[in-house]
């Protein structure tokens, strides 16, 4: 029986569909994905996906999608309505959030994991079932919408099969025209080369971040729960992974929190890491799980980055409005405990939230003015996805301010007068940005100031972050210059994505 799932991301880095696709291989379902990234409106394109799908001939269609690929996701849904008879079936964030919006069009939405699901559609398609009768399955029955009950979270997480780089029957709509997916055209079609292996072992954060998809979860699931694979089943996945023919710069561990292991699966994590792999990598982690103990295990296994979340700078923000109990001071030491251990931290701040003051906002590049240069930064612009417990607030208290999160990127800040000084606090002398921050804050409508700092921001975006970018590049190779040179054959345009937020892609996840 054929299985067809389609990615609608803009990257060929979709964990969770070639997870499921893995799946229905090893259960001898012939399953290929498909990637459109986006959905395309000539007729060149339309035509070959028509030609490509008919001679499948699938059983049934699988979409994954989070909040940016609504829109492709519909439009691609209304395309195979109107030229096939097979059902199609939505999965990911999106739907399991909001089931409701995709109804209207999908046959039915997967809510939740969907590793046992994938399979009981398949077998109850083979065998002339019902799908009505599945579990994560939510469809439309009359004007009523039916959802079942949710099968038990996966527990063993070494029970899923490693997930290549590249799966095999993999499809690639190109240039108008279907063609198999190679490593040749991965790293063609890239970014950065796909220099960058992103990898995915657990699921589920301690924290629950009110501005985070992961607090829903908490809901959907009453035991839900941090799970992580085995660090002899990572190792292996890794392995097999880099033994592809595509380049590894570096590997990006996507779990939301890296250190929330166990302190004995860590030790054995690092060991065969530095055994096997010994190649440079990134993770993320919340300052609260940023030891010293921690650090000099990962560091001398390879441990190049962190990734850790800011969010404000003011200390109310972070605990009444995002309800993560972490102090600016502990998130400074965290910050310079990283440091210390000669890593690059990567800061994630959220710009553009209605409940920030001025006062918020410029406690916020405080706290970046304090942190020691260099450093990488992401200034996000705050989205009321459906399902956070943060959009439910404003429902109730400022329902005129919400943003629809399918017509928003996350990566778009406003250009704001404050939005710059937080990008210039990352880049530019601590001082100067001190200055005008406190200009601002005695005079905010001054036409000098927003001149002033709008000469400043694109000084640093031409001149300053690229010298800035080559540091850090600088320090990530342990101050080889061979080294460096070899990574920035990869990172060219890494500062040129980043700066004009030409990056479209979205953060991949487990879940499904």
């Amino acid at each position: 029986m054929n299985v067809l799932l389609v990615s609608l991301q803009k990257n060929f880095s979709i964990i969770s569909l070639k997870l499921l696709h893995e799946i229905l291989r090893r259960e001898g379902f012939n399953s290929n994905i498909l990637y459109v990234q986006g959905f395309p409106e000539d007729s060149k394109s339309l035509d070959s996906l028509k030609g490509y799908i008919k001679d499948f001939s699938p059983s049934w269609v699988g979409i994954s999608l989070t909040s940016s690929e609504y829109k492709y996701a519909k439009n691609f849904t209304l395309f195979l309505k109107k030229n096939f008879d097979f059902p199609v079936i939505w999965g990911g964030v999106e739907p399991t959030v909001t089931p409701e919006h995709g109804l209207p069009y999908a046959d039915y939405v997967c809510i939740g994991e969907g590793e046992k699901a994938v399979l009981d559609i398949s077998n109850a398609i083979k065998n002339g079932g019902k799908l009505e009768t599945i579990n994560n399955l939510a469809y439309k029955d009359g004007n009523d919408i039916h959802i079942n009950p949710l099968n038990p979270l996966l527990e063993s997480m070494d029970e899923l099969p490693h997930i290549p780089r590249v799966s095999k029957n993999s499809f690639f709509l190109h240039k108008g025209k279907v063609v198999e997916l190679t490593h040749e055209l991965v790293r063609k079609n890239s970014v950065l080369h796909a220099s960058i292996y992103r990898v995915i072992n657990s699921r589920g954060c301690p924290m629950r971040c009110t501005f985070c998809v992961n607090s829903f979860y908490y809901d959907l699931y009453p035991k839900y729960h941090f799970r992580t694979a085995s660090p002899e089943h990572i190792i292996e996945g890794i392995v097999r992974g880099i033994q592809e023919p595509l380049p590894v710069a570096v590997i990006s561990f996507l779990d939301e929190n890296f250190f929330a292991r166990k302190k004995e699966d860590l030790d054995k994590f690092f060991k065969l890491y530095k055994e096997r792999v010994n190649i440079p990598y990134i993770i993320y982690s919340s300052p609260n799980l940023i030891t010293d103990e921690n650090l000099e295990k990962a560091m001398d296994t390879g441990l190049r980055g962190i990734q850790i979340g800011l969010q404000s700078g003011s200390e109310k923000v972070c605990k009444e409005i995002y309800k993560r109990p972490i102090s600016v001071k502990k998130f400074l030491d965290s910050v310079e405990r990283v440091k210390k251990y000669g890593l690059i931290p990567n800061i994630d701040v959220i710009c553009d939230n209605p409940y920030e003051t001025l006062e918020d906002d410029l406690a916020t590049i405080d706290v970046l003015c304090k942190i020691p240069k260099p450093y990488f930064f992401y200034l996000l612009s705050l989205t009321f996805f459906e399902g956070i417990p943060l959009r439910k607030r404003v429902e109730k208290e400022k329902p005129e301010i919400l943003n629809d999160p399918h017509e928003k990127d996350i990566l778009i800040t406003k250009p704001s007068v404050v939005n710059k000084l937080k990008h210039l606090a990352g880049i530019f002398p601590s001082r100067i940005v001190l200055s005008l921050s406190k200009w601002y804050k005695k005079n905010p409508e001054s036409k000098t100031l927003k001149l002033l700092v709008g000469i400043c921001f694109w000084f640093a975006l031409i001149f300053v972050q690229p010298f800035i970018f080559l540091w850090i590049l600088f320090l990530f190779s342990k101050k080889s210059i061979k080294q460096m040179l070899k990574y920035l054959y990869y990172f060219v345009d890494f500062r040129i994505f980043k700066t004009f937020n030409f990056w479209r892609t979205s953060k991949d996840t487990a879940q499904t």
